[in-house]
């Protein structure tokens, strides 16, 4: 998962940077990447990106017979990635999908079916209806809502230049409401984190460090960011992500640390 997570990302990044090029010219804050200063091609920029997707298919091939094909909505939402930001105001949401894929990939390198719960090679789930087991639902939709609450933030650094280029996004829609509908959404997200412990009978240690955790650092950040002052803007967005991932990372790392030796006996 740390190898295929490496290259796909590299892949991802340096596509939306060959697609986003045009329009990182015309904003001033990213003027100065690569492709746009000239310091690399477009041509070597899809060389090095198709490179290390290959690289992330050559991982997809270490994890569980049939697993490949949980990773093909991932791809397709980040090759769209680049241009949901030129059709539609919710790109954050469109990216939040995408990073939290991972979490249904990781299911998968465990040897679970996360649309049916249930291990790989169980004839009698494989006749079943798809549905996504509850949990890692709440995981997955949890960690989207932690992608449109830190990315949002991250684009109120261009606002203004965005609305002169035309990108979309939900800063740009809500502008001054920006604040009540992050914390909407961190609530939201926290219920998500509580309703997954439930759902697994997760220890007092879980809910707080993945659920207070990320209500605190996420809240700190919606509290005391200046959503007008770009530097503000940039220091938020890379501290507050690390605290709240952090957080979930940490909860779920102490609830198999006290599982380990029950399962492991």
């Amino acid at each position: 998962m740390f190898g295929g997570s490496f290259f796909f990302s590299n892949a991802a990044h340096g596509w939306n940077d060959i697609v986003d090029a045009p329009i990182d010219q015309a904003i001033a804050r990213t003027s100065k990447r690569p492709i746009p200063r000239g310091a690399i091609t477009p041509r070597a920029a899809l060389v090095f990106t198709l490179s290390q997707g290959i690289g992330a298919g050559l991982f997809l091939l270490l994890l569980p017979s049939g697993s490949t094909i949980y990773a093909v909505p991932n791809i397709i939402g980040t090759i769209y990635y680049p241009w949901a930001k030129r059709h539609t105001n919710f790109a954050q949401l469109v990216l939040g999908w995408c990073l939290a894929w991972g979490i249904i990939m990781g299911s998968v390198a465990m040897g679970l079916k996360p649309f049916t719960g249930g291990p790989f090679g169980d004839r009698l789930l494989l006749q079943e209806k798809l549905w996504v087991q509850p949990s890692i639902a709440c995981i997955f939709f949890a960690s989207i809502l932690w992608t449109i609450i830190y990315d949002t933030i991250y684009a109120h650094q261009d606002l203004k230049d965005d609305l002169k280029v035309g990108v979309k996004s939900i800063a740009v829609l809500f502008r001054e409401q920006t604040k009540v509908l992050l914390w909407l959404v961190l609530g939201c997200m926290i219920a998500l984190l509580t309703m997954a412990g439930l759902l697994e009978n997760m220890g007092w240690q879980y809910y707080v460090i993945a659920a207070g955790g990320s209500a605190v650092s996420l809240g700190a950040m919606i509290a005391n960011v200046e959503l007008k002052d770009s530097a503000s803007c940039w220091w938020w967005f890379r501290y507050g992500f690390w605290l709240a991932g952090s957080s979930i990372a940490g909860g779920l790392l102490s609830e198999y640390l006290l599982m380990a030796p029950r399962l492991y006996a």
